[in-house]
């Protein structure tokens, strides 16, 4: 007789004198969400939210594991998810969620949502829900937001300024015209976009990381890294962002001469593999660069020359290092020497290998 685990359920089913034992237990998955949309009048709000709630009984028996009054926003007219985790959801909850709040969607004018279904920290679906109608505010931002990616970064903002002028409340407009002014060097206006995308979303993850890079410019670190620290608040190690967040704000601290500070951002970046495809590919030389600086200036010498050496290793990056640069830092290292620019760092004495921005 086959003994079964008491801990599942199970069915036993006798065929040609075997025993097949199958498993009714349903996997659950890690789920994480994240998003905004934003409605063009009270009316799309409250369709919106009729809908919602239609199908949440109706459709889906209350099987969501969202419910409207936690996610609907009366006062403002739209729907906020800071970055929300369930730890434990089967696959048909998942998919009914996802498939009310792409109702919801068909009701907004500008915002966007990330989901993500997580089984054993891997990914195993993504989906991005935005508005895409044929409203021109829809129309003129998606139209933007394909410039953007193309590098039009002058036709890019003409289309984000139309999205903005037929939503004042455009978040994601605000936030890639943002970044527009900052590739064309336009720093104060860039700081208003990124600005206006926060108040209308505290929780965007790029409008904060976008903020911290004017602020970089400036040479505010200290605002910087508060805009950097939101960022990693509202992100996740799945997305690009987390990690450039991590590697750009660890530097900011060694800039400060925070060498501890950037030595807990870093090590986790060093440890890191990225696939060629991410953005982060490229830096693993000058993050091995910068946390041997780090470890230099707290005066741990051993990790200090480990750390170089692994820069030393490493192929050319996007950075601009030398071999003169990591040789000249090991012999200081391994002579337990701290080099001036440590012990008194000012902005700018402390070479990260730039280009820093990037």
């Amino acid at each position: 007789m086959l003994a079964a685990n008491k801990s599942v359920p199970f069915a036993a089913i006798k065929l040609n004198k075997s025993v097949l034992i199958f498993s009714l237990e349903m996997s659950n998955y890690r789920i994480i969400l994240a998003g905004q949309f934003i409605f063009n009048n009270q009316r799309s709000f409250e369709m919106a939210l009729a809908q919602y709630n239609q199908r949440v009984e109706i459709h889906f028996k209350y099987d969501v594991f969202l419910r409207s009054e936690n996610i609907f926003d009366v006062e403002q007219n739209c729907v906020n998810i800071p970055r929300h985790v369930e730890p434990e959801i089967t696959d048909r909850t998942w998919r009914n969620t996802v498939s009310a709040l792409e109702t919801v969607c068909e009701y907004a004018i500008a915002g966007s949502l990330s989901a993500w279904k997580l089984e054993n920290g891997k990914i195993i679906e993504y989906r991005e829900i935005e508005p895409n109608g044929d409203k021109s505010a829809i129309q003129s931002y998606l139209l933007g937001k394909r410039l953007v990616g193309k590098g039009e970064d002058k036709a890019a903002k003409e289309a984000l300024d139309q999205a903005i002028q037929k939503c004042e409340r455009h978040a994601k407009a605000y936030e890639r015209r943002g970044y527009v002014n900052f590739r064309l060097k336009n720093f104060k206006d860039a700081l208003y976009d990124f600005n206006k995308s926060i108040v209308v979303n505290p929780h965007s993850e790029e409008a904060h990381f976008g903020r911290a890079f004017v602020r970089i410019i400036e040479k505010d670190y200290v605002s910087a890294i508060k805009d950097f620290d939101i960022t990693l608040k509202n992100s996740i190690p799945h997305q690009p962002i987390f990690w450039k967040t991590k590697r750009i704000k660890g530097e900011c601290h060694l800039i400060l001469g925070e060498y501890k500070m950037a030595i807990l951002e870093l090590i986790p970046v060093s440890k890191r593999v990225f696939q060629e495809e991410d953005n982060n590919f490229g830096w693993q030389r000058k993050v091995w660069f910068n946390l041997g600086q780090a470890h230099l200036g707290d005066e741990n010498f051993k990790e200090a020359i480990i750390a170089l050496e692994k820069a030393k290793a490493f192929p050319e990056g996007k950075d601009n290092l030398t071999k003169e640069d990591i040789d000249g830092l090991i012999k200081e290292a391994k002579a337990s020497k701290i080099p001036n620019q440590y012990r008194n760092p000012v902005p700018g004495n402390i070479k990260t290998g730039a280009p820093f921005l990037s």
